[in-house]
């Protein structure tokens, strides 16, 4: 039954992945990203690409794994995936931008 559900979430993370780069993105005077929209909208790529990640680490973890080694994997797995979306963030937010003149 626990091994249903972690492959239930890892699922819905991945659709969740699938629709981050779709979703309209915020207005320029309502980010707190401090990024221009091209930036944002490069931001929510690489955000979705990473949430169909560890959505995939999830439902594979969850299917395969021993239960008792999967929480141990699952703390690894989400704080690498936090250390990528700082590290994309800081890497676009010095990176200049095609819009900009």
């Amino acid at each position: 039954q626990a091994r249903v559900g972690l492959v239930l979430i890892g699922i819905i993370l991945m659709m969740a992945g699938n629709a981050t780069p779709k979703a309209p993105s915020p207005s320029q005077r309502n980010s707190p990203l401090e990024l221009d929209l091209w930036q944002q909208n490069r931001l929510l790529r690489f955000a979705g690409k990473l949430l169909v990640g560890v959505g995939l680490a999830f439902a594979l973890g969850g299917a395969l794994l021993p239960l008792e080694y999967w929480r141990p994997v699952f703390l690894c797995v989400m704080l690498g995936a936090l250390a990528a979306g700082i590290w994309y963030r800081r890497k676009l937010g010095r990176e200049p931008s095609p819009t900009e003149s």
